[in-house]
């Protein structure tokens, strides 16, 4: 993923809402149907990803786990 960013690439995520930080839905909430594409990085500590939600720039180390 990080290889493809830096090349300006988007990297499209295919992501379960239930590990996701920008929603709450409780333990134990699984959906998989939800995709994200990253569109950058910080170098460091965050990812852009292309949500709706206002709390969407995630941890990098979080997208590494989601992804």
């Amino acid at each position: 993923m990080i290889e493809m960013l830096n090349n300006r690439q988007p990297v499209m995520m295919f992501v379960d809402m239930g590990f996701l930080p920008c929603f709450d839905f409780g333990e134990g909430y699984y959906f998989g149907g939800h995709t994200h594409v990253v569109c950058g990085y910080d170098g460091e500590k965050t990812v852009l990803v292309s949500e709706m939600e206002p709390k969407a720039p995630t941890s990098m180390r979080r997208a590494e786990d989601i992804y």
